[in-house]
């Protein structure tokens, strides 16, 4: 079976997709845990694997449980398993997370833009000392009619002004 995770060119994953760095953090632990991994199998299969059972036979005086554990050792052979349901989920879920990651990445630049909107209208804006009434009216025209609602009840204070700022009045 070839190593999946060789064929991977993990610099250029790393530095080139705009990875954040938790996902950069991951990636790089699974790499390291990989290449572990891969030492870790080509050591045991470098090792030794044959068993000498003439010399358990000779020390040992129970030659009957010598024989029958090579026996059993010669009839065994390693279960196979079905992986590609495994696999195919896998694909599956990594198919979701790249269209996630599609709109998820799509709507951050289109937030970007719009932060990057607002902010140059912010920059632009006239300073506050400079707005004239009409300028307030035209930006939110419910204030003019609120004040006309107002002026038509006689209401001629301006609901909470006195417990906000207190009471002005000399007298």
């Amino acid at each position: 079976m070839a190593y999946a995770a060789a064929k991977i060119n993990w610099i250029k994953l790393l530095s080139s997709y705009g990875l954040s760095s938790s996902v950069i953090s991951s990636l790089s632990t699974f790499h390291q845990w990989s290449l572990n991994t891969r030492a870790k199998i080509g050591i045991l299969e470098e090792q030794l694997q044959n068993i000498d059972f003439s010399y358990y036979r000779s020390i040992l005086k129970n030659k009957s449980l010598v024989n029958q554990i090579e026996k059993e050792l010669k009839a065994f052979r390693p279960v196979k398993y079905q992986v590609d349901p495994q696999i195919k989920a896998i694909q599956q879920f990594e198919t979701k997370a790249i269209e996630n990651a599609t709109k998820i990445s799509e709507n951050a630049k289109k937030e970007l833009t719009e932060l990057e909107m607002t902010l140059s209208n912010i920059q632009q804006a006239r300073p506050i000392d400079e707005l004239t009434v009409e300028d307030v009216l035209t930006a939110c025209p419910e204030i003019e009619k609120r004040v006309e609602d107002m002026v038509k009840q006689e209401k001629w204070s301006v609901p909470g002004y006195k417990e906000k700022f207190g009471n002005l009045a000399i007298m």
